[in-house]
């Protein structure tokens, strides 16, 4: 079994992944990073950071993703697609709003 350091580890090369594969997707397009950013709704800065660590807020990934045409696969985390979202909360869902998990 993985041991915590490598779980963390195992994460960080994902992180960069990601980040890499969004540069080369980039880089196809010949947007730059500032561009990019600006499209994103981000400050260059934090968009930079995310390719070199690969350091990023989900709301700034799926901003990224967006300004990249890539957010398709997004759909594939369970998040939800427009029309989806009153399927999911009718008249019995605001009573686990109130629920909390006991306590022991």
């Amino acid at each position: 079994m993985d041991t915590f350091l490598d779980e963390i580890t195992l994460t960080d090369d994902i992180l960069r992944l990601i980040a890499t594969r969004f540069r080369v997707k980039r880089l196809k397009l010949n947007i730059t990073q500032k561009i990019l950013a600006s499209k994103a709704g981000m400050g260059y800065d934090t968009y930079r950071k995310f390719e070199k660590t690969g350091e990023i807020t989900l709301k700034n990934l799926i901003r990224c993703a967006i300004a990249l045409d890539v957010h398709a696969p997004l759909q594939n985390l369970g998040l939800l697609r427009r029309g989806e979202v009153d399927e999911y909360f009718d008249d019995d869902t605001a009573d686990y709003f109130r629920m909390r998990a006991s306590s022991k």
